[in-house]
Parts: structure tokens; sequence; C-alpha cells
């Protein structure tokens, strides 16, 4: 028998033998609230160091390469929960692995509140983020798993979740600043979110999805990286992540750097950014139906060129650096789960291994275009050093080209 589920208007449909409607409802309820609170939680988290970077650099004393440096850090976490997935992600039951997500990174953030050396806050920081590696994977594995219907609408939704966990942790960063507290009440409170999803993970144990025999095999990585998709769509994550995180993670000190405002005031730009991302992902779980994945792919990486550009050269005012930080997000938003939502529709075996690999290219990416903003702005100044990411967007121009063609574009329709 099979029950059409419709919760907070995502559209969920999967097999129940046996097992009466409510329990099906009631399942679906508790993954949702999951997969909506671990994003909260893992935006919440990511934001903190981007935004209280300035503070963090004066209390530490680092340069900007060193800033770089620390930014980067939480990435080598981060992959290592990725590669943990990409063996591991397709054996585990599903609360397992959002366990040991949530874990890793209700510790790390706790550890890094009362870290006070450069060396035992990155270690702390790396932690924090092997637990984010894995929360980024087990939601398309979640995905992939319950049959979600229309995967570009769900991905969105999801991703709106950490767009919006984002927004929150600026404003609490320069609220702490701002009142002589300090940045790391904020690690704290970020270490009190990410245990929140322990509510719905210790129901989640009941939830048994039925597994395919063939995902018992250990996946073929030489088979999928002769698919040129499958290149592609990695090498893109790899491109659209290090631009995403570099601006979020330099906005705040272009801001204080570039355009003179007060530190307590430039912390707040990433959350403009974020809000702006969340806006755009919600509306995107609506406009993205409405055309194939590589049409809206391109529509929404035209216009985070354009608005990244006038972002640095036309905010010379408040006003003006508030306006075009958020179209920015606006912009930028849709990438990441429409990239996802391809993955997912092309690759149906083995989808939690190619979701770790995906995500190992998410970490590269951001290490690459973070670190080399530091590096270059260390040299010849933050403007010059933000410049990295328009050139960045322009590369995924002819590439989503290439997928065009080498995907179905009728399969993706909402």
């Amino acid at each position: 028998m099979v029950y059409n589920i419709h919760y907070e208007k995502m559209s969920y449909c999967r097999l129940y033998e046996g097992i009466d409607e409510m329990k099906a409802i009631s399942d679906t309820r508790v993954i949702t609230n999951y997969m909506y609170s671990a994003f909260f939680a893992f935006g919440f988290s990511t934001l903190i160091l981007s935004s209280a970077l300035p503070a963090i650099a004066r209390d530490f004393s680092l340069n900007h390469l060193e800033a770089g440096f620390l930014l980067a850090s939480g990435v080598i976490g981060y992959i290592g929960g990725a590669i943990f997935c990409v063996f591991f992600a397709d054996r585990l039951e599903i609360h397992k692995l959002s366990l040991l997500s949530s874990a890793s990174m209700t510790i790390g953030l706790s550890l890094m509140t009362f870290s006070f050396s450069y060396i035992s806050f990155i270690i702390a920081n790396i932690f924090a983020n092997f637990g984010t590696g894995i929360v980024e994977v087990a939601i398309g594995v979640i995905v992939s798993r319950i049959k979600v219907a229309a995967i570009s609408r769900a991905l969105n939704r999801v991703h709106s979740l950490f767009a919006l966990g984002a927004v929150g942790s600026p404003f609490i960063v320069a609220l702490f600043i701002s009142l002589g507290l300090g940045w790391r009440l904020a690690y704290l409170a970020s270490g009190v979110v990410s245990a929140l999803p322990f509510i719905f993970i210790l129901k989640m144990k009941r939830y048994n999805p039925a597994y395919d025999k063939r995902e018992e095999k250990h996946v073929d990585f030489k088979r999928a990286f002769s698919n040129p998709l499958f290149i592609l769509l990695n090498i893109m994550m790899l491109i659209y992540v290090g631009y995403e995180m570099g601006y979020s993670a330099w906005i705040s000190t272009l801001m204080f750097e570039y355009r003179n405002f007060p530190i307590a005031l430039a912390s707040t730009f990433p959350a403009i950014f974020w809000f702006g991302m969340f806006i755009g992902r919600y509306s995107s779980s609506y406009l993205a139906g409405r055309f194939s994945y590589t049409r809206w792919l391109l529509i929404i990486v035209l216009l985070s060129l354009i608005t990244s550009i006038l972002s640095f050269v036309v905010s010379s005012t408040l006003t003006l650096a508030y306006l075009f930080v958020y179209l920015s997000g606006v912009s930028f938003a849709s990438t990441y789960p429409t990239i996802q939502a391809i993955l997912v529709a092309n690759f149906k075996e083995h989808i939690g291994s190619l979701m770790g690999t995906l995500v190992i290219f998410v970490g590269l990416g951001s290490v690459v275009v973070e670190w080399g903003i530091g590096a270059i702005a260390n040299y010849f100044g933050i403007l010059a050093g933000v410049i990295l990411i328009p050139v960045s967007i322009a590369l995924e121009i002819p590439m989503i080209s290439k997928v065009s063609r080498l995907t179905c574009e009728k399969v993706y329709r909402a």
C-alpha cells in the first residue's frame, strides 16, 4: 500500500507494508523536523567564525594569511566527515549517521568556546566541522531514501533552513561584541543549538527504510569518475562553495577595512547575505520547478556574477552595501541545492557515497577560495582578494552548457 504524505508542503512518497497511515505521517514529521533543525544548526554554527573574524583575529593577533588559514582549517574536519560518509553512509542507519554528526558539532563548538590559543581553536574547529561534513551528506541520503517527489523543492527548503540559521548567528555575534561580552558566548549558544536535533534523532530509531540490495556492494569510483556528468557536478560544486563561503567569510572584513564601517556593524553583513540566501532558497522551491535545472542554474549564476560585482564596487553607503549584499545572497541561493538535485536525479545507486564525494569537493572549494582571498588580500589589499569571487562565478557559465547536454531535462521539472 502506498501513501502520499504531505507535510509542510513537502511531498513524500514511501512504501509502507503493514504500517498504518498515522505512523507513516509521524515518521515523515520526525524526519522533516530533524532535517530542518540539523541544517538550521549547521548554518548557525558556520557563520560565527566569518562574522567574528575581525575580533578573533585581533584577540589572537592574526594577519590576513593566518586568518585565512583559520577559516580554511574547519574544512579539514568537513572533508574528514565527507570521507567517512564515502565509506559508511550507505551502510549506517539514518539515525546513527545523524547522531554522530550532531554529537561532533555540539562537542566541537563547546570546545571552541573555551579555546584560548590559536592551535587549540583550530583543533576544536576541525572537530566541529567533522560533524558538518556528515550532516551535509546525511540530508542528501535521507532525501534519496524516503523518495522525495520533488527533489529540487525539498532540497531548496531544507537548505533554506541553513540560510535562516546563518542569519541569526552574525547578529548574535554583533550583539555580544557591542555589549562587551565577546565572541565566545556565540559559540556557546551555537553548541546549544546544535544539540536540538537530538530531540528528533532519538525518535528516528524506529524509521527503517528499505535498502536496495545493490547498495551492499562498494561503489565503483572508477566508473563514477569516468562519467563526465559526475566530474562536472563535482567541479561545479567545488567552484560554487568556494565563492559562496569566500563571500560569506570575507564580506565583514571587506566592509570593516575597505569601507571603514565599525566592527560591530561590519559583522552583520554575513547575516544580510544569508538572509538573502534564505529568501532566495525558499522562493526557489517554487520558481525552480518552472525551468529545467540547467536553465535555472544559468539564470542564477549570471545574477550572482552581476550582484557580487555591484556589492563590491557600489557599497560606499550603508544602504547600498546592505542592498547589494542581500541581492548577492538571493542570487547565490539556489545553486548548491540545484547541483545536488541533478546528482540525486541522475545517480540512483550508492547516493550516500557519491554525495560524500561531492561534499569532499565542497570542502576543497572552500579551502581554495577562502585561503586564496586571504593570501591575495595579505599582499594587495582586501578588495583585490575578493575579486577572486566573480572570477570563480564566471568559470561556471561554460560548464552549465556542458551539463545541459549531458542530462535529460524533462526529468527535472518539479
